[in-house]
């Protein structure tokens, strides 16, 4: 092997540790980088043993293997380096930043998050007493109850539902009755919150302590208009579940719409859908009050939401904080409370 030749192959053994002489050869040959023959000394054939090779290449086949064990010794510091930074990860490791955006929540996930409902107060609504009725509260700060309240409407979902009349009584058993009656299934006496419902209007969703009326909403007796005293109604009706972030408190809070709701939302999402055309914005690009209208009905005194005209949001950047809080909180459930 020339000189040459032996610089090649130290060379390539120095770029790839732990290679063979034969493997560096065949491997330059391969790629075009071996001479063929230099001062009519025949190129070093590849796969021989050691004593086959031409008399006179022993000296040049020890320097490579010299070069091959200060590579190999090389590779054996480098790897007590690592074991010892393995062992002591302490030492190493940068100091993390102490005044890092979470830290100290690293174990928080969704299943942590609890996002309250904003409701207002009736007569009959539960768990809000001292709360002025017609108002405006988050159902995690009773005290923080208001006629009015700025808020940014973050995402919209259409649902089904089927309550008990509030307050249980005659009104609550002939409901009880008429489920029985229609679907075979027995309510508990003792039963609060829905009955059945359906977070995509498609199919109810499985509650403990309670059957499935009905595998799907369509063709589901319970859904089905009918007349009561000249008025048409659904037992099971159509809901909108609205996360809406509230302003004053800076949180996120879902707002359910149902019954004499439900005219005054969709007249809140037409002006939104309006709106967003004309401003090029998301809907979480506009901000607007709520606040209560009162109605006096032969069943007695409740009150309607009241939404305000949207206004545009002018910084971009309170927007798109809007934006990030919404896709954090949109896979979330809500159990009502």
């Amino acid at each position: 092997m020339t000189p040459n030749q032996q610089e090649i192959v130290a060379d390539w053994i120095l770029e790839n540790p732990g290679s063979t002489p034969q493997q560096a050869i065949a491997a330059l040959r391969q790629g075009g980088g071996w001479p063929t023959e230099e001062r009519g000394i025949p190129a070093l054939d590849v796969g021989p043993p050691r004593e086959v090779f031409a008399e006179g290449t022993a000296l040049a086949v020890a320097d490579v293997d010299r070069a091959a064990l200060a590579v190999a010794d090389a590779d054996k510091a480098a790897l007590a380096v690592a074991d010892e930074e393995e062992r002591l990860p302490l030492a190493r490791a940068p100091q993390e930043d102490p005044m890092a955006v979470g830290a100290g929540l690293e174990e928080f996930g969704a299943d942590d998050v609890r996002i309250p409902q904003i409701k207002i107060k009736q007569a009959q609504t539960k768990n809000a007493d001292g709360v002025p009725d017609g108002t405006w509260f988050l159902t995690s700060d009773l005290e923080g109850a208001s006629d009015t309240r700025e808020v940014v409407f973050l995402e919209m979902r259409k649902e089904r539902s089927l309550l008990l009349p509030y307050g249980g009584g005659d009104a609550a058993d002939a409901a009880i009755h008429r489920i029985h009656q229609q679907t075979g299934v027995e309510v508990p006496q003792t039963w609060e919150g829905p009955v059945c419902f359906s977070r995509d209007r498609v199919s109810p969703t499985e509650q403990e302590g309670i059957d499935l009326i009905s595998q799907h909403c369509k063709g589901c007796p319970m859904s089905r208009w009918r007349s009561v005293r000249g008025r048409r109604i659904q037992d099971c009706a159509e809901s909108y579940r609205i996360l809406l972030y509230d302003v004053e408190a800076q949180l996120p809070a879902v707002f359910y719409a149902r019954g004499s709701g439900i005219r005054p939302t969709r007249d809140l999402l037409t002006n939104l859908q309006v709106a967003c055309r004309r401003r090029k914005l998301p809907a979480y690009g506009f901000s607007f009050t709520i606040s209560t209208k009162k109605r006096d009905r032969a069943e007695g005194t409740y009150y309607v939401p009241v939404f305000g005209r949207p206004v545009p949001i002018e910084d971009a950047e309170e927007i798109a904080q809007y934006g990030g809080t919404r896709a954090a909180c949109s896979a979330i459930q809500v159990e009502e409370e």
